[in-house]
Order: C-alpha cells, then structure tokens, then sequence
C-alpha cells in the first residue's frame, strides 16, 4: 500500500511525491494520512476507553472514500471509527458516519468499509475510541517530515502543510461510554500525541 498525505506545501516535491491529489483527483485503492503534519509514524500509544479522539482531515479534492484504517500491535479488544463535521467554531460537531464496532484480532492493519463523499477544501474529523487499552500507530503533531510509511514499510515522500494548531490539532471528548457514537460531538480537550488514521480513496 502506498500512503498519502492530503494537503500541499511550497517549495520543491520530495521523492517519491504522488501528484495524484495536487493536479488531479485521489487515486483508488491508495491510503491518505489525515491533515496533520507528524514527526514520524514508527510509535504506537495505548489509547484507553472513555475518551473520543477527533483528528482533522481536509480534502484537496472533493472524493467519495471508500475505507478507514489504522494499525494496531495489539492482541485484542475493539475499536469504533467515523467521520464527523465541523460546527461553525470549527471544532467536531455532528456525526456523519459510524463505520461500527471493528474487532481486533491480533497485531496489524485494520479497516472497516464506508462510502462516504467529502467536499474539497471543508475540514471534516476522523473519529476514533476504543473499547479499552488498545496500541494505535500514533505520532506527535509537528513540521512536516519524510517519513516511513506505515502501512508499506517503504519509504514515501510527503508534503503537507499546517495552518494553525487549532484547525489541524487532535481533540478528545472525554466521559464516553464505548458504544455506538453519538449524534452531536462535545470536544473538551486536546491530544499531544495523535492517532494516525487514513481513509482510502
């Protein structure tokens, strides 16, 4: 699998840069990181229950996706992913789709399906929780890097960009009881160090 990121920075392309979302359109079947510039995607965090993570995710290009993911060193437990909107202060406000309960069964890469159409340019939130103590690939959101992909073991280029921390900061909602998510979203804290989450385009 060969992973994206989503947005675009100045100056030249690194090697190994698709041009796929800058002058076209997101490429079938490929894996795009969410809008969040990391350090590096080689650390996995224990992620408990009672918390909603929110990481930011903003189309270049309006597409309809078709899969979430993430990547566990985990033996068990489960794992709810979705996608949310924004409200008018730009923060996680509605809930857009519930992908479901997603059962881990061993160390490894995991999605679940969806087909969900994203508008170009609007900052949406892929949505995570979990059923209880669950190691999440995760990183630190920082400058944009070169980093090793996650999901390929090869080495990508990426470009990306940040605006500010808090359109592209990682939100929590704290006092969730792991469930179906729910309708309307309370973010009410930041994370320092972020789930990595992709969609497939």
């Amino acid at each position: 699998m060969t992973i994206f990121l989503s947005s675009k920075s100045g100056g030249g392309k690194p090697p190994f840069f698709s041009e796929s979302v800058q002058n076209s359109s997101y490429i079938s079947g490929k894996y795009y990181l969410a809008s969040v510039s990391y350090s590096g995607l080689t650390s996995f965090t224990s992620y408990t229950t009672g918390n909603i993570y929110f990481v930011p995710f903003v189309p270049k290009k309006t597409h309809t996706f078709d899969r979430l993911a993430f990547r566990t060193n985990t033996s068990s437990g489960n794992v709810r992913l979705g996608v949310a909107d924004s409200g008018t202060d730009g923060n996680p406000d509605n809930l857009i789709i519930d992908s479901g309960a997603v059962t881990i069964s061993g160390a490894g890469i995991y999605e679940t399906t969806i087909s969900q159409s994203l508008s170009a340019g609007t900052k949406y939130w892929l949505v995570f929780t979990t059923s209880g103590t669950v190691g999440i690939l995760s990183s630190v959101p920082t400058a944009a890097s070169f980093i090793t992909s996650p999901l390929s073991g090869s080495q990508d280029g990426f470009e990306s960009y940040q605006i500010t921390t808090d359109i592209f900061g990682v939100l929590i909602q704290t006092g969730f009881t792991y469930g179906a998510l729910p309708a309307t979203f309370t973010a009410d804290s930041s994370a320092a160090i972020a789930p990595i989450l992709f969609l497939r385009g």
